[in-house]
Order: structure tokens, then C-alpha cells, then sequence
């Protein structure tokens, strides 16, 4: 016994053309920049009110944005400051063993 739909079900469809286009507009955001949450929604890690998402495409939206690229531009500098204290510690460690 089989079972056959009769017509095309649009909302199916829809629904796997908007996962296809997640998949893709997930890959081109990088790691350090989002962080996914315990409900689903998407959180950004470089703006510092960390606004939260329902879904990748308005974190893709919001990416584009002023405010994220002024954000980025010190969190970029951060975690160069952050290398950069870390390795003159090492530097200071093993000048003194």
C-alpha cells in the first residue's frame, strides 16, 4: 500500500527552498561571529548589545549593517590585543624559567 499525494504541497516546497537557503547563508558566516542558543535563534558576538535572531537571514541582514561593521572593526582589535598580551606573557615566562 502506497500513498500518493494528488497535488503539489507549495508549503513543503517552501519550507525546504528556506532550509536550502539557511544551509547556504550559514557557511558564509563565520564561527567567532554567531553563536547559536539553546532555543534556536542566533545570537551576534561581535556587537556589543548582542542582538538575538530568528533566523540566519536576518543575521545575514543585520551583518551588512552599520553598526555591526563599526562593532567588528573593535572586535577585530580585541582579539588582536588579546594576542598580543598573551604572547608577551609567554615571552616574560620563559625568559624567567
Amino acid at each position: 500500500m502506497s500513498f500518493k499525494r494528488d497535488s503539489t504541497d507549495t508549503s513543503l516546497l517552501r519550507n525546504l527552498k528556506f532550509r536550502r537557503v539557511s544551509e547556504i547563508l550559514a557557511q558564509q558566516i563565520p564561527e567567532d561571529e554567531a553563536r547559536l542558543l539553546s532555543n534556536g535563534r542566533l545570537t551576534c558576538l561581535v556587537c556589543l548589545h548582542r542582538p538575538i535572531f530568528d533566523n540566519v537571514n536576518m543575521l545575514s541582514i543585520h551583518r551588512k549593517g552599520r553598526r555591526h561593521i563599526a562593532g567588528k572593526i573593535n572586535f577585530v582589535f580585541d582579539i588582536y590585543r588579546n594576542c598580543r598580551f598573551i604572547d608577551h606573557h609567554l615571552i616574560i615566562y620563559y625568559r624567567t624559567k
